[in-house]
């Protein structure tokens, strides 16, 4: 599984269209096998952001608010969406893995 996650600085971004980069995690067995940084400070607009995602193959984003059109648009093309959160990322990363994956 491919796991995105928003983020501006350390932290959860606030508002999904101010991300400055994207934090992907590549997720086999219930572990993190690998983690990419991508750089999305220089996009304009929500779109250039959902290119990325779907571009790099993300199954599930964390992120902080968005607009409810992003959140459907996510819906559509089966990214799963868990909006409204905040906090340092690896925290938020070791909190979803202990509640959404199972180590086999």
């Amino acid at each position: 599984m491919k796991l995105a996650v928003a983020v501006q600085g350390k932290r959860i971004c606030k508002h999904f269209d101010d991300c400055e980069f994207f934090v992907l995690y590549d997720i086999i067995d219930g572990r993190v096998k690998g983690k990419v940084m991508i750089d999305a400070s220089i996009c304009r607009g929500e779109d250039a952001l959902l290119y990325i995602l779907e571009n790099e193959g993300a199954e599930v984003l964390l992120c902080g608010q968005m607009r409810p059109e992003t959140k459907s648009y996510l819906d559509q093309v089966e990214i799963k969406v868990f909006p409204n959160i905040s906090g340092p990322i690896d925290a938020i990363v070791k909190k979803y893995m202990r509640q959404f994956t199972s180590k086999k």
